[in-house]
């Protein structure tokens, strides 16, 4: 074996502008089996450095910043705000953020939500599904269900809460109307809240549509109905006003 150690350099990935490289833990020994990487400039670069010491006091002012938004965000929303500190710290802890499309079903009705909601931006619609009959051409009633807005959520509200921890299927749909940013606690990590503060979530948050009758339902897709109704009699005075208006031109 030679006496002259080779150092072989083996490319196992390429840094571009954006990427960042470096550890924040001493290694514990150069007799580790892990192996140590090197990063190698290939050309001229300018790099930013940030030592450890920095990099730990922004990363910690940013997580304080984190948690300060999460919990006025909480407190913003109405079940929580004569909420006590400790227990908006516990819900604070759970919370992940997490982006939505506009158009996107957050939860369908029939179903048990797969996590609580706080909105952060943007806003949703409320759906509620109705049987209806329909007329069709040849004369015969046809039944269809129906989907038909009941109202929204909006920043600085929740949804969800009750449905986890009393295990109830939501009476609504919930889908978004814009890009949606919630504040998002997994419906497993609010199951394993402790008694006291599971309690608490029962006597302040309330079910979306939670004392919405079947008869009020009726009522907002009559009214709905009416308003079609009444746009698409506008809309047919004006072609027809339209029609006639071309009609006495052409006699002139």
């Amino acid at each position: 074996m030679s006496t002259l150690q080779k150092v072989i350099l083996i490319l196992y990935f390429q840094l571009t502008c954006g990427d960042s490289f470096g550890d924040l833990v001493p290694i514990p020994s150069q007799k580790t089996n892990e192996n140590i990487l090197s990063v190698v400039t290939e050309d001229r670069c300018e790099i930013v450095k940030i030592s450890t010491g920095q990099y730990e006091h922004v990363k910690r002012d940013l997580m304080q910043r984190d948690v300060l938004v999460k919990e006025e965000l909480i407190q913003a929303c109405p079940f929580y705000q004569q909420w006590p500190k400790l227990s908006l710290h516990k819900l604070v802890a759970l919370i992940k953020w997490k982006q939505f499309p506009e158009n996107y079903v957050l939860v369908k009705e029939g179903e048990i939500s797969s996590f609580a909601g706080f909105i952060k931006s943007g806003y949703c619609y409320i759906f509620k599904d109705i049987e209806v009959l329909v007329k069709l051409p040849l004369g015969n009633m046809q039944s269809e269900v129906k989907h038909i807005i009941m109202g929204k959520i909006q920043e600085k509200e929740s949804f969800g809460e009750i449905s986890i921890i009393l295990n109830k299927p939501f009476t609504c749909t919930i889908i978004t109307a814009t890009k949606v940013e919630l504040g998002v606690i997994s419906a497993s990590d609010l199951r394993e809240l402790d008694q006291v503060n599971q309690i608490l979530l029962q006597q302040t948050a309330e079910p979306v549509l939670g004392s919405l009758t079947q008869e009020e339902v009726n009522n907002r897709y009559i009214a709905l109905e009416k308003e079609k109704e009444w746009q698409q009699f506008k809309v047919n005075m004006r072609l027809r006003q339209w029609i006639e208006s071309g009609a006495l031109l052409e006699k002139r």
